[in-house]
């Protein structure tokens, strides 16, 4: 127990000094904040994350309109015994909004969310460990316990790509395939991006370049920003359409100032 509020005193001193002291006191403290600082990293898990997570530009946005409405010191004082901004700090950290970007602090505010039953939170859990930390035993009981508190649709996609990426045996491959499509059909743009890539490939299923082009422009036409990327390399190699590079380069750039970093570096080659 004194352990436990030892940890918990460190954590607050330092999101004390790291976020909610620069909001309100123009100088530092500096030999304090070197003093508590290492200390606290010792206290949270180390979570290196080498990609963006999926849904990154969309919550990204979310994010940074909660916090114009709740300023950030707001937001630490409250995290402490309320799991909302418990996943609010979280997902600050992980975008980077008002505070430095930092994957080990917003997987520990996630934890702390996700055991106090928020269903957004045991979500990117999920995430973290599918992508992240590559565990996928951990992943798929975040995402069942997601699905426990109501965040279906998305958390049941991953089990599913799990299924089909990750699954030893074939019969569980092509359950999650099947899954993948029947979400396509249903219009979920995860899964229609999805579905696509795997006719592209010609995984498990026949190869359709036409059928994945109609899909990808599909999912674009509904406003699902991370399908651009995949549309302008159809008109790259002339999948299902034919080779276009003023489109290519039209709809990368396009994909680029929606945040999507695979266009930015793609940018730079051409």
């Amino acid at each position: 127990m004194t352990r436990l509020r030892l940890s918990i005193f460190i954590t607050l001193c330092r999101e004390w000094l790291t976020v909610i002291y620069p909001h309100y006191f123009s100088f530092k403290l500096p030999i304090l904040f070197f003093l508590i600082y290492p200390i606290s990293c010792l206290s949270q898990p180390t979570i290196a994350c080498p990609q963006e997570l999926p849904n990154h530009i969309k919550t990204k946005s979310l994010i940074k309109n909660i916090l114009t409405l709740i300023p950030m010191p707001e937001v630490v004082i409250k995290a402490e015994g309320d799991a909302t901004y418990q996943f609010i700090l979280a997902e600050a950290y992980e975008h980077g909004v008002e505070v430095k970007q930092d994957f080990s602090r917003a997987y520990y505010w996630n934890i702390k969310a996700g055991n106090s039953g928020i269903a957004a939170a045991q979500h990117q859990l999920g995430l973290y460990n599918l992508f992240c930390t590559e565990d996928l035993n951990k992943s798929i009981e975040w995402f069942l316990a997601a699905i426990d508190n109501g965040d279906n649709p998305e958390s049941i996609f991953y089990l599913a790509y799990i299924a089909v990426h990750f699954a030893d045996e074939e019969s569980i491959r092509i359950e999650g395939v099947n899954k993948i499509k029947s979400m396509a059909v249903q219009g979920f743009p995860l899964a229609m991006l999805e579905f696509a890539n795997l006719l592209k490939q010609g995984q498990y299923l026949s190869q359709d370049n036409k059928a994945a082009f109609l899909l990808y422009q599909d999912v674009v036409n509904r406003g699902y920003k991370p399908g651009l990327f995949e549309l302008s390399l159809c008109y790259l190699d002339g999948i299902g359409v034919v080779k276009n590079r003023k489109m290519y380069l039209d709809i990368l750039m396009k994909s680029a100032n929606a945040g999507d970093k695979r266009a930015k570096r793609q940018l730079k080659y051409n």
